[in-house]
Parts: structure tokens; sequence; C-alpha cells
């Protein structure tokens, strides 16, 4: 896991204590079930044991997965794990995707196999730190961005 090679609440905006001194109760798990009539949700802890937690009211804050559209002449693998959107044994050879640990560490291992180049679909925000990610890791970089201007979602023009 990523945990071991990283401290990932150095990569955080606050940490473990400043959450619990604000009153929030830190809960690693996956939810499973929404009981909206009893506001109960459902989870699986790291060992594997189900546990729920109450609500009066629920906020979804999934996060984000990143969609790799179909391109001609881009074979996608069948898909190894239907329940994640965003797997990543189910993306073609060469495709990155630019959003958690794991995908920098894919991004250092393709560079270690010899990738000298790369082309970051997107010139958002997050296309723009790929871009810096890959420039950092000695590589040529060029920014695909279909907006006539960088950052269009953040300029909002």
């Amino acid at each position: 896991r990523d945990g071991d090679k990283h401290d990932q609440m150095k990569l955080s905006y606050c940490t473990e204590t400043s959450l619990q001194e604000t009153g929030v109760n830190l809960v690693y798990g996956r939810a499973v079930a929404v009981d909206r009539e009893i506001k109960s949700v459902s989870y699986m802890d790291p060992s594997g044991s189900f546990n729920s937690v109450g609500y009066d009211i629920l906020v979804f804050a999934t996060g984000s997965y990143c969609f790799v559209p179909p391109t001609p002449g881009m074979v996608i693998p069948e898909k190894r794990n239907p329940h994640w959107p965003d797997d990543p044994a189910s993306r073609p050879e060469g495709v990155f995707v630019y959003r958690t640990i794991e995908d920098l560490d894919g991004l250092i291992a393709a560079v270690k196999g010899g990738a000298r180049k790369a082309a970051v679909i997107g010139g958002g925000l997050l296309g723009l730190e790929a871009a810096k990610a890959v420039y950092d890791l000695k590589m040529e970089s060029h920014v695909l961005e279909m907006a006539p201007f960088l950052m269009p979602a953040q300029l909002n023009k």
C-alpha cells in the first residue's frame, strides 16, 4: 500500500489531530449500505468487521474518478473490478491518470521503464499539476486543452 511509502497526512490540508480537536470522528472504512429510514450508514472497517454510524444529514463526498475515454486504436482491457469505476488495472498500457499516490507511482515506474515524454490531456488545475509532475520526472511534457486558454474552470471565462 502507498502508506508504506508515503505519509498521507503530510499530503493533507489538515492532520488527524486537528480533525479530532474540532470534534470530527475519523472512521476508516468502506461504506456498504445506507438505511435512510433509520438514518444509518453501514461500513466495513480495514479488519473486515462491519459497523454503522448514525446521522442527521448525509453528505456524499466520495471524491472523483478519472474517466479514460474510448479512443480509436486504444484497446481497453476487460474491467477487472466492475465495482470500481476507476480500476487502475483496467487501463490501457501507457495510459495514466493523475489523482492518487498510486497514480504517481505508476508514472515513476514508467520513467524507470524508459518513458521520456508525455502528453497530458487537460489544461485545468489537475492537468497542470500532472504536467509539472511529468516535468519534475525529467520527461518532455505536452499539455492539450480544448479551451482557448489554460485553467478555463478556474478562470471562468
